[in-house]
């Protein structure tokens, strides 16, 4: 369940991705009641693929950004999930969707693709990181 709404601001651009900063916590409960909670001035890329996949995740648009800084959180070294546990947070994060935001069938291929290639971005951060 979400806590708060999303609130960002375009900080800058690398890696030919826009570079988004949260103006305030982002915060969402799990179903087993516990708070993943993004902080203000944490920055992400919010759902984003890396770039070979990226023709199969564009065909779906810009789709789960609240989820996907809940993602990049997860993968922050310093968040403390390992990297199945991140995973299967967005999974779970993305069942907690708007129903034009993505499809079961469109999650199931982004969390895919996370398990297949997100070790290159998994722990390379710490959460008060610049990515701007």
């Amino acid at each position: 369940m979400w806590l708060t709404d999303l609130c960002a601001k375009e900080v800058g651009y690398k890696d030919g991705r826009i570079i988004w900063e949260l103006v305030m916590s982002l915060k969402w409960r799990r179903s087993d009641g516990s708070i993943v909670e993004a902080p203000t001035g944490f920055q992400t890329d919010f759902c984003s693929v890396p770039r070979h996949p990226a023709a199969i995740y564009g065909m779906f648009g810009a789709v789960l950004n609240r989820q996907g800084v809940i993602h990049d959180l997860a993968y922050r070294k310093d968040a403390g999930f390992t990297f199945e546990e991140a995973n299967g947070l967005f999974h779970e994060v993305c069942q907690d969707r708007y129903p034009d935001e993505a499809n079961d069938f469109e999650v199931d291929i982004m969390y895919g693709v996370l398990k297949r290639c997100g070790k290159s971005s998994y722990h390379q951060k710490c959460i008060a990181d610049r990515l701007a």
